[in-house]
């Protein structure tokens, strides 16, 4: 039994080395990423930071407070604590260096990077990834300071209760938020209730056009399903959130043209609910393919958050 979400994406470095000397188009498909990163000014969609001032305890109540207060902490922590380890290691004489200094010097230049990654979309799921530096960063210091293994504590702490509201278990357990129970290949799932409206909304859409079980294209972002169906993404683009270049398109419309899908699962939602972070206006060639050569199925009470298009 496992309490979670379901996979969306997974980042490896050497992976994706790796992918660029064996899979043709790869490199030049990340070459093309970054330039787009570059002329889009940003390497997300941002999300204003939410600082623990912010939160209001009479209004939220403790438990509440609390979670939000640990998460706006967190997102000082994870600026404060590297820029402080590297100054008081640039004070120190390299002659004095011990191995520990070393590892606290790492994991401080390793936390810098780990923040802009956070501070890039301000939510807790970016936020997460950043306490493992942070706790290493600690840790280290902590090897030559009791007082330090003690923060590390506090740290791990506050970072538990700030994902409470993300993980299923502890939201149940702390916020008494209701699971729903699931089933993907024989193993059992409890996710939040909307996880498992949009998988209901899913597999009623292809229980009514069987043919399309096999050939399907799911847009914007639930490459989860492809694992779940055990098929192949027919394009490249996994997360298909942030607005792309004409050439990119172009070249994805040419991919899902020759996978020639039977239905398309397009949730067209607001993104942050910013209209101009729609689907259909970030990806503007591939959804007017997809409204010329397929039929959006009646709006129903079946399909909440999903358009179903078929042949």
């Amino acid at each position: 039994m496992w309490h979670g979400k379901l996979p969306c994406r997974r980042k490896a470095g050497a992976a994706t080395f790796l992918l660029c000397a064996l899979i043709d188009g790869f490199a030049a498909g990340l070459i093309a990423s970054i330039i787009d990163l570059i002329d889009s000014g940003t390497t997300n969609i941002r999300l204003p930071v939410p600082w623990p001032w912010l939160y209001d305890k009479a209004e939220m109540g403790w438990v509440l407070w609390m979670i939000g207060v640990s998460k706006g902490l967190g997102f000082i922590a994870i600026v404060a604590v590297p820029l402080m380890a590297i100054l008081a290691m640039a004070r120190r004489p390299l002659a004095r260096f011990r191995q520990t200094d070393v590892l606290v010097l790492c994991a401080a230049f390793t936390g810098l990077g780990y923040a802009h990654y956070a501070y890039s979309r301000a939510d807790l799921t970016h936020l997460a990834l950043s306490i493992a530096p942070l706790l290493l960063t600690a840790l280290s210091v902590g090897a030559a300071h009791i007082g330090a293994i003690l923060t590390s504590i506090v740290v791990l702490g506050l970072s538990v209760l700030a994902l409470t509201p993300e993980k299923t278990y502890l939201a149940q357990l702390i916020l008494k938020k209701p699971l729903s129970t699931i089933s993907v290949n024989d193993t059992e799932l409890h996710v939040f209730p909307d996880i498992k409206t949009s998988l209901d909304e899913v597999e009623q859409a292809l229980a009514q056009h069987p043919e399309a079980r096999d050939h399907f294209l799911a847009l914007p972002n639930f490459p989860g399903l492809y694992a779940i169906y055990d098929k192949k993404m027919p394009i490249w683009e996994t997360y298909s959130l942030l607005p792309r270049n004409a050439a990119f398109q172009a070249a994805e419309l040419a991919r899902a043209k020759a996978a020639s899908p039977d239905m398309i699962l397009l949730s067209d939602h607001a993104l942050d609910q910013r209209t101009e972070l729609k689907y259909s206006k970030t990806h503007t060639v591939l959804y007017q393919w997809i409204v010329e050569n397929y039929r959006a199925l009646p709006p129903s009470s079946s399909f909440t958050s999903l358009i179903v298009f078929v042949k």
